[in-house]
C-alpha cells in the first residue's frame, strides 16, 4: 500500500532562464537553477 504524496506547491517557470520548477509553497520564490527571484504574479505553468 502506498501513501499519497503531499502536493509540491505550484509549478512555476523562471522568467530569467525558463526553467520549470515547483515553488514548494516557499516565499520568496527563487529559481533553483539560476537563483533568480520569481515574482508571485508570474505566469503559472500548467
Amino acid at each position: 500500500m502506498t501513501r499519497p504524496v503531499p502536493p509540491a506547491g505550484t509549478k512555476r517557470r523562471c522568467l530569467s532562464c525558463s526553467a520549470k520548477f515547483y515553488d514548494l509553497d516557499r516565499r520568496p520564490i527563487v529559481c533553483p537553477k539560476c537563483s533568480a527571484e520569481v515574482p508571485d504574479n508570474a505566469p503559472i505553468v500548467s
